[in-house]
């Protein structure tokens, strides 16, 4: 029996970089994007880096590796030798990517005071570079909180706070993203020349930072010279939006309530609404006296209140209900109805439904000077034979006011 000479070899074990290296170079790129994000030893490796890899967009936002360490989704150390390197291998810095198409630079500009100093400072040669989004460098600073340091290093590096991007200039689009925006961001481009009156996509910077309730910046701009669009426009996006503030700012500069908004919160029985349209400056005086008319059945506490307040603010406590024409469809061609009084119609109801609000409202109308209706109008009522406590009831609350009314002409 021969035996033939073992040789054995001496393999190293692989490194994690080795194992990236081959899984990018078999088409695996996003395991070896996810590996590289804890492995410091694959950014000093650079089979990892490939150009197929480097420019490759990567995660639901896709973002290139670039952006990936400008936002520091890796856990370690400073980005820019890294950045450094992967630009000398042929990577683009300003790969747009996410929904707001943003670019490297720009993610450092999101990040606000929580960035790196250095890695802003890093990209600043790009300050004038947008995404496909229009988004500039400063425009997206401008975001941020206590952000002025982060601007002014943008200007002095030839950042144009004047550039119109996709229709929008950089206030315009500052004014229209409001939601944690600082009014000293904004204050830093109106004192470097940012044109408050500009109009862009049909509006100005006042009117989108409204349609977003920012008073504060409407404001600020008004002090830089900004004004109240003439169209009542804004006056009803902030109705329909429930923008009570904002409508409120708007009346204090001169803005008047469309006496439509008034008849609507009636309608829908908005308390709220209607107690803050009748304390600003008065619609239409002949709407206001009939207000009383868009109170429609059955009747709730919320109309109750809302009687007792019309009758306050002036309403026409004896209006009668609007006449109009309706299909008289037992074939006698058209008939008329309506104009009946409010007051008549709250009786009639009251007798119908024994609703207990409804007879507040009519002692509300008494009590304010409501004319009683003829007696033979609730004499007659079968309802009222039925029940002869309603009757009785009725018949004093009216008797009591008729005789106020005599005893005044005396």
């Amino acid at each position: 029996m021969k035996w033939g000479l073992l040789v054995s070899t001496w393999v190293p074990m692989p490194t994690l970089a080795d194992v990236l290296y081959l899984l990018a170079w078999n088409g695996y790129e996003d395991q070896a994007y996810k590996g590289s994000m804890t492995c410091k030893e694959a950014w000093e490796d650079d089979r990892i880096l490939f150009p197929h890899i480097i420019n490759k967009k990567f995660g639901k936002q896709e973002k290139s590796l670039i952006g990936c360490l400008a936002a520091r989704d890796f856990n370690f150390g400073s980005s820019i030798p890294r950045i450094e390197r992967l630009i000398r291998l042929g990577a683009d810095p300003d790969v747009p990517y996410g929904s707001l198409q943003l670019t490297p630079f720009m993610e450092v500009c999101c990040l606000g005071d929580y960035a790196q100093m250095e890695l802003f400072k890093f990209f600043l040669t790009r300050a004038n570079i947008h995404g496909q989004g229009g988004w500039t460098p400063i425009a997206y600073q401008s975001l941020a909180a206590n952000c002025s340091k982060k601007q002014q290093l943008l200007l002095d590096h030839g950042a144009d706070i004047h550039r119109i991007t996709d229709g929008e200039s950089v206030l315009y689009r500052v004014c229209d993203f409001t939601r944690g925006t600082d009014l000293s961001a904004i204050k830093f481009l109106l004192d470097h020349g940012a044109d408050p009156t500009i109009v862009c996509k049909g509006r100005t910077p006042l009117e989108v930072c409204l349609a977003r309730g920012r008073v504060d910046i409407a404001r600020l701009l008004m002090k830089y010279g900004a004004t109240i669009p003439a169209s009542d426009e804004c006056v009803w996006d902030a109705y329909d939006n429930d923008q009570e503030d904002v409508l409120q700012f708007l009346v204090a500069n001169g803005k008047s309530i469309d006496s439509q908004m008034l008849i609507e919160t009636v309608e829908t029985s908005d308390v709220k609404w209607v107690r803050f349209l009748l304390s600003c400056p008065a619609p239409a005086d002949h709407i206001r006296r009939r207000i009383l008319s868009n109170v429609h059945s059955p009747i709730t506490p919320e109309k109750v209140e809302i009687v007792k307040m019309l009758c306050d603010a002036g309403a026409d406590v004896n209006v009668h209900m609007p006449s109009y024409i309706t299909d008289n469809f037992a074939g006698n061609g058209i008939t008329v109805t309506g104009g009946e009084r409010f007051l008549d119609l709250m009786v009639d109801e009251y007798v119908k439904t024994k609703n207990e609000h409804t007879f507040t409202v009519i002692k509300s109308l008494i009590a304010r000077g409501a004319t009683p209706p003829p007696l033979e109008m609730y004499n007659t009522m079968p309802a009222f034979k039925k029940n002869p406590v309603d009757y009785i009831q009725m018949n004093v609350l009216f008797m009591k006011a008729r005789w106020a009314a005599k005893s005044a002409k005396v």
